[in-house]
């Protein structure tokens, strides 16, 4: 129900609103009445009625002064004068200072119930829009972070020409960024992100998603100024700000990040730190060299790693061909002609460590390394033993010759011989083409089933590492 306030210095005009009119009717009650506007102020202020009506002439507070103070005290109420002039100039200063109609005394009943209808449905628009605006705003402060995150997300990898770009969208969504500032992109990865996340319940990876992003927010603003938000499921991206950035600290930063969320969240995460920079422009070319280096964890395993220039990117390179021989030189000098394959890993291994500011205290063992080259040796092994065509064409002496063409001639003079000659049912099933076949089949297949139950857990991993990626 609407509630109403009667301001007027005529006694019988108030007191024929009061009591005369059917306010009910429109759902609205009369909470109170004054003689003049100077009496009405206060009570109003008091009161708060949602409707005012009021007369225009009143000896010590008219009813336009009297709207006019009541805005200026915030009320927003919407008035109806009523007065018995009719002067142009009146009825402008009444709608400028807020009123929602105008009526002429001696009151006409139907009149005064149009006006009142239209006042009603007014009010009822405006709550109606409020309630409307008011479910806008509370959805609004659910969505900013998700908000918050999409447009981090966006200046990181789109960047932004210079801070007065987004400068009114950062006061809104509440981020402090300083133009004058140097600044750092990284890339956090939760590296197993399926051991961890796949049993849990929407809610639950939320959850730690959330706290993921606490912790992290907590320990920035702890040294510098900056943000951190989630771009995928397991990965996030932030950005740190502060008048100079200085790599050494930045290193250790990165590090105890990594240490809090393995204490906090027992989660193993991985970061690539991008360049330092000095400009908006340049944030995109900061995430591009960190999210390169955040996918360093799949060669090297989780870590912290930063962004290099074009030497050092290439002695890390460099180091990584040599970690990825040196993890599986005894499996490959095992399948074929040890002496020759040792000699070449060896030839390898001085080259690189010939190279400046590498030695052997930098080789560490490369996390995929082994199911590669397994299966490549494999895959080699198998071809080499069961060729025979090399050794036709180029070997002469008879002790000289491999196993495979032994077999091979063996096979054609059994089927030479088969069609040529009779023989007896007994003498076919003893030695019969078919049976050699099947013998040379087992002599040539028995090697590898010997080899293969060594290499076979490298050989699945590296089949399906090549069908992922391929």
């Amino acid at each position: 129900m609407y509630r109403a306030f009667i301001v007027d210095d005529d006694p019988a005009t108030r007191d024929g609103l009061k009591n005369y009119f059917n306010w009910a009717k429109y759902d609205v009650e009369i909470i109170g009445d004054a003689p003049d506007g100077d009496v009405a102020y206060s009570r109003i202020l008091e009161l708060r009625p949602d409707i005012l009506v009021s007369d225009v002439k009143m000896p010590r507070m008219d009813g336009t002064l009297l709207l006019q103070k009541l805005s200026a005290a915030g009320l927003r109420i919407a008035a109806l004068f009523i007065s018995g002039y009719s002067e142009v100039s009146l009825v402008k200063s009444a709608i400028r200072f807020g009123a929602q109609d105008y009526i002429l005394k001696p009151l006409d009943l139907s009149e005064l119930e149009s006006a009142v209808a239209r006042m009603v449905a007014r009010l009822r628009e405006d709550s109606a829009k409020a309630e409307r605006l008011s479910r806008m705003e509370a959805q609004l402060r659910r969505s900013m972070p998700l908000l918050r995150d999409r447009y981090v997300v966006g200046l990181l990898k789109n960047g932004a020409s210079g801070f007065e770009e987004i400068q009114s969208d950062a006061e809104f969504l509440g981020l402090e960024v300083a133009p004058e500032e140097e600044m750092n992109v990284f890339v956090l990865t939760l590296d197993e992100y399926g051991r961890y996340f796949d049993p849990a319940t929407e809610r639950e990876k939320y959850l730690c998603g959330f706290a993921v992003q606490n912790i992290i927010t907590e320990l920035i603003g702890r040294s510098y100024t900056g943000y951190i938000a989630q771009e995928e499921k397991r990965e996030l991206v932030g950005l740190i700000q502060s008048r100079k950035l200085d790599p050494g600290e930045l290193a250790e930063f990165y590090a105890s990040m990594r240490r809090t969320l393995a204490e906090a969240l027992g989660v193993v995460a991985s970061i690539g730190v991008g360049r330092v920079v000095r400009s908006l422009t340049e944030l995109p070319s900061s995430y591009r060299v960190a999210s390169e280096n955040a996918k360093d964890r799949f060669l090297r395993g989780s870590g912290v790693y930063a962004a290099q220039n074009g030497r050092q990117r290439k002695k890390a390179d460099m180091l990584l061909a040599y970690q990825y021989l040196n993890s599986l030189r005894l499996d490959l000098t095992a399948c074929q002609d040890p002496a020759r394959m040792d000699a070449v890993v060896e030839d390898i291994f001085d080259r690189l460590l010939a190279v400046e500011d590498i030695g052997e205290e930098d080789i560490k063992i490369l996390p995929l390394s082994t199911p590669v080259l397994a299966t490549i040796g494999l895959f080699y092994m198998v071809s080499y033993w069961n060729d025979y065509f090399n050794a036709l064409i180029y070997i002469s002496k008879p002790d000289l010759k491999p196993l495979q063409l032994y077999l091979r001639e063996m096979i054609l003079q059994s089927s030479q011989m088969a069609s040529q000659m009779e023989f007896t049912t007994d003498d076919l099933m003893n030695a019969s083409p078919d049976g050699i076949r099947s013998a040379a089949v087992v002599a040539v297949t028995l090697p590898i089933l010997v080899v293969y139950p060594f290499v076979q857990k490298y050989f699945v991993k590296g089949i399906t590492m090549g069908s992922v990626k391929g």
